[in-house]
């Protein structure tokens, strides 16, 4: 294979430089023979450097055969090659482990690369630009591949030229198991855009890197025509749709059916072409300026910090229990705490708002009777029990219902918190309110400086 990519490569830039007019000679070895061949099936004439790495390259093949025991230097090209794999592999999150043809092709490959650098021979790749303009994020895993290697074993510097040799042999591969393809645009819907949709957007992009969420919404704020318009390929949402888009249902926890589902969708995204326009950026932050918009972000973050509470709620016995103690956390008044029951149960009506890996209700809703958004969490002793599930407390999220994007957006940073920092939710559970406050504070205030910028 690697010997294909480079005669490929070769005829390809002789045809762009209008061929060479070397004199032809009778070919006298495999090289020779190999290139004689190549200009007789392309009308070229290959030059004689060409044919001298064609002779490299088949010396490199033949001595690295099985049937020998391997010598300091095979040994040595082994170890570059796994590290050369382990490094893209953790860069691109991929496992080549079930190809074992990329270690034989890059094994074969670096041998006569490494002579070439260190005689400081220099081989031009047509392909170099094009691989670091349609492949961008294969060429930093492999630059960054081979600058690592360098360092540890003390090799001399890979040219950019070589290292995209070795990034189209990781392409190959790539490109067979579809992780070079188009991520796919997904937007993440629950009833009402807050906590649940911030929870899967956050498995998703975890688990599937080929699947690209361009944002989190309500359901009701779902519109084809917008969908469309932004080039997004599929909604996944956490109730069933009645929505003429591609869409699919799963749950917020995303259980190992959910995860079959989302793998069947992306084969078949993988399958149809995609034309979609850019995302526009957030319409808040566009539309009322970066200094006002960064303000009222601050504020809404610091009031839910400042009023974050964690309450026990003993003997719950059954779920409607936490709900109704989640009413009164905030809302002391009969009328306010009240509403707030209704919509709670409104929302639990729409789907299961269990997340087993927090072994916590996410109990969210916007609500006129808060002002400010809220944040608390109960904790159930003993741990209510229902058919396969411990629910060991509740996460309680309020946000104003006034129509604000801006305590939505916090509501939904501190959903990410919960499933991306496991120790935000063993300091709830606990009873640790200001190591909690403490841990919201850095995570929160890193989140908002990305905001700002």
């Amino acid at each position: 294979m690697a010997g294909a990519i480079h005669c490929t490569l070769a005829v390809q830039q002789l045809r762009e430089q209008g061929g060479a007019s070397a004199a032809v000679h009778p070919p006298e070895n495999a090289a020779q023979r190999l290139g004689a061949a190549l200009g007789q099936a392309f009308g070229l004439t290959l030059p004689t450097e060409e044919v001298q790495y064609l002779e490299q390259y088949l010396a490199a093949y033949i001595t690295g055969g099985d049937g020998e025991k391997w010598g300091a230097g095979e040994m040595h090209l082994r170890h570059l090659t796994e590290r050369l794999i382990s490094e893209v592999e953790r860069a691109m999150r991929v496992d080549f482990s079930g190809y074992a043809s990329l270690r034989d092709n890059l094994f074969t490959h670096l041998r006569p690369m490494l002579l070439r650098v260190r005689e400081q021979i220099h081989m031009d790749n047509p392909q170099l630009d094009t691989i670091q303009r349609e492949y961008p994020q294969l060429w930093a895993a492999t630059r960054a591949a081979c600058d690592t290697v360098e360092m540890e074993l003390a090799l001399p510097h890979i040219p950019d030229s070589e290292a995209a040799y070795l990034a189209m042999h990781f392409g190959a591969v790539l490109e067979q198991n579809g992780a070079l393809r188009q991520a796919a645009r997904v937007v993440v819907a629950c009833p009402l855009g807050m906590s649940s949709s911030r929870f899967l957007a956050s498995r998703i992009e975890g688990e599937f890197p080929t699947l690209k969420v361009d944002g989190c919404c309500s359901v009701r704020e779902l519109d084809p025509e917008q969908l469309h318009s932004r080039g997004i390929d599929l909604v996944i949402a956490t109730v069933p749709l009645e929505l003429a888009y591609p869409s699919i249902t799963v749950n917020p926890a995303l259980l190992e059916p959910d995860r079959a589902l989302l793998r069947d969708a992306v084969q078949r995204l993988n399958g149809t072409v995609r034309t979609g326009t850019p995302a526009e950026p957030p319409a808040a932050s566009t539309a009322e300026g970066g200094l006002r918009y960064t303000y009222r972000l601050a504020r809404s973050m610091v009031q839910m910090l400042d009023h974050l509470c964690i309450r026990t709620v003993c003997k719950p016995v059954s779920r409607q229990g936490l709900i109704d103690a989640a009413s009164r956390l905030f809302c002391p008044n009969e009328d306010a705490s009240h509403l707030v029951a209704q919509q709670l149960r409104r929302r639990e009506a729409m789907g299961d708002t269990y997340i087993k890996p927090l072994f916590a209700l996410l109990l969210h809703c916007r609500t006129k009777a808060v002002s400010d958004c809220r944040f608390g969490y109960l904790q159930a002793q003993p741990p209510v029990y229902e058919a396969g599930k411990m629910i060991m407390g509740a996460l309680v999220l309020l946000a104003p219902d006034t129509g604000d994007p801006i305590p939505v957006e916090v509501m939904r940073m501190v959903s990410a918190q919960l499933i991306e920092e496991p120790e935000l939710i063993e300091r709830l559970r606990t009873g640790r309110r200001d190591a909690a406050v403490q841990l919201l504070e850095e995570k929160l205030d890193r989140m908002f400086s990305e905001h700002g910028n």
